[in-house]
């Protein structure tokens, strides 16, 4: 309940968003949802800070995951450059 709380305080800074940062913003959300009882387990002061870190550890798992998908395709590149010679 605190959850949809702030992210009913986030309303008016969502309504003055663009269509596609709106989108954004409520996957943010939806991020920060699907994390909600890991969060509440972590008591802390502001429950803003259970949303951000959730949403930090989305996006930190989708860089790794970007980071491994760019490392595939280098070393399958290097191995076409390899085949090639």
């Amino acid at each position: 309940m605190a959850l949809e709380d702030e992210i009913r305080s986030w309303k008016p800074f969502e309504k003055v968003l663009r269509g596609g940062d709106r989108c954004a913003l409520q996957e943010m959300f939806n991020v920060a949802r699907c994390n909600a009882s890991a969060s509440s387990s972590a008591v802390r002061l502001f429950r803003f800070e259970g949303l951000f870190m959730s949403v930090l550890l989305e996006h930190q798992l989708r860089l790794a995951e970007a980071g491994c998908r760019l490392e595939q395709s280098r070393l399958c590149e290097m191995r076409e450059v390899g085949d090639e010679v």
